[in-house]
């Protein structure tokens, strides 16, 4: 049961109780909405994201030497991913409304 909540906990920490926060919210659902291309909106999504983790690991604390502990950070990197899939979901549903109202 321990491990179930580690894991649990590890993605809430990693989508939602994260340092600049709201960044990373209002990075990938931009990304989402307003790049066209899936690919390079994600890229942009992914490589912004993978910026902004290395800029606050850089700011507070290093990053642990063992490797199941990098692996676990880097979840942090790309956790803002599912912010851009909500901003695919927005443009979706915007273009699906205002396709139905032409």
């Amino acid at each position: 049961m321990e491990q179930v909540l580690f894991w649990l906990f590890l993605v809430y920490d990693a989508v939602v109780a994260l340092p600049y926060f709201w960044v990373k919210v209002a990075f990938g659902i931009a990304t989402g909405l307003f790049i066209r291309s899936k690919i390079v909106g994600l890229l942009a999504c992914a490589v912004g994201n993978a910026a902004l983790f290395a800029f606050t690991r850089k700011h507070s604390a290093a990053l642990p030497a063992e490797l199941m502990a990098l692996l676990m950070w880097s979840i942090f990197a790309f956790a803002g991913v599912v912010w851009w899939v909500v901003g695919r979901v927005l443009r979706w549903g915007f273009f699906r409304i205002a396709r139905a109202a032409s």
